[in-house]
């Protein structure tokens, strides 16, 4: 076994001129010597360029024409990389010091695991969040629990999926995984705009046991230009990605779990839209029928507040 195999960190930038320094200066201060850099720049239209110049040297840098999500740069990065080991980070995001050196020991660790995540904290302008992202995860807290052993978890694959259809763990900050992984699983689907990041990490638990380490290796940035703050395309994206996925799932706790995602996101949805486009808010309320019973409140809530709008505008 490679004692120390190259790691490839992928960067993905849009306008990122505020933070893809300190994204990048991140990977450099790691403990872990073994890596290369590359940065995908998805269009950008600011200074982002500029401030990478200084650094082509030291990384492998491509800009191409903004393709609307990040799966088509990551798909790119992948392209580009050497690495044994990959490993995402957003352009806005900063790594623990200690992030790359942890991970890749579990992954060598454990030649089952075809992925590992760790921990994260938001940050924002005002200080961090005062809880990390596992700490709001109670299933995988019950599971670290039980099974963990020094601060690390190994789920299998149907205990993967089950515990992320119900809550999700995953951002792509935190991700590393086998370059090889690729070749069963697939690329990033350029066909979604959002939600590609949960949709690869799914794929990937199908076919392989997943690595947890319970320990912060990410700080994600919250800001006001993050793409999680559009709430109807995330929603939306978010529902197609679940549907894509309950097609090909055999586990049946984690179609019932799948399927209630569904129902939940389609009221949540239809809330939204109610007074914008009741027969889009309409349609999404009684389509969620299909994978949930409707006996209950958001349900009756979006059909009356539906109907009213209806007949108001009548």
């Amino acid at each position: 076994m490679n004692s120390d195999p190259l790691v490839s960190v992928i960067i993905t930038s849009f306008n990122s001129e505020k933070w893809i320094r300190e994204a990048i200066d991140s990977v450099f201060d790691q403990t872990y010597p073994k890596r290369e850099v590359i940065v995908v720049d998805d269009g950008s239209t600011d200074d982002t360029l500029s401030l990478v110049q200084p650094m082509r040297d030291r990384i492998r840098f491509l800009h191409q024409a903004n393709s609307g999500g990040l799966a088509g740069p990551r798909n790119r990065g992948l392209q580009l990389a050497h690495g044994e080991y990959v490993c995402l980070l957003d352009a806005d995001d900063v790594m623990h010091p200690k992030r790359i050196e942890h991970q890749v020991r579990l992954l060598q660790e454990y030649e089952s695991v075809g992925a590992v995540f760790g921990d994260y904290l938001n940050v924002t302008e005002a200080g961090s969040y005062p809880h990390t992202h596992f700490e709001s995860c109670p299933e995988l807290q019950d599971s670290m629990a039980a099974h963990g052993e020094n601060g690390k978890l190994i789920l299998t694959p149907v205990e993967c999926r089950r515990i992320l259809s119900a809550k999700n763990f995953s951002i792509p900050s935190t991700l590393m995984f086998r370059k090889n992984v690729v070749t069963k699983v697939g690329h990033f689907s350029e066909d979604l705009k959002r939600c590609e990041d949960f949709d690869f990490h799914f794929r990937i638990a199908r076919q392989f046991a997943v690595g947890i380490l319970d320990e912060i290796v990410v700080y994600r940035r919250i800001h006001k230009e993050n793409l999680i703050h559009d709430k109807s395309i995330m929603a939306s994206m978010s529902l197609t990605c679940r549907k894509n996925l309950l097609r090909d799932e055999v586990d049946s706790v984690t179609r019932v779990r799948l399927k209630h995602y569904i129902a939940e996101v389609q009221l949540e949805l239809g809330n939204m839209l109610s007074g914008q486009n009741n027969f889009r808010s309409l349609f999404h309320t009684l389509d969620s029928v299909r994978y949930r019973h409707p006996f209950q409140y958001p349900f009756f809530r979006n059909i009356t507040k539906g109907c009213l709008s209806l007949l108001r505008f009548r």
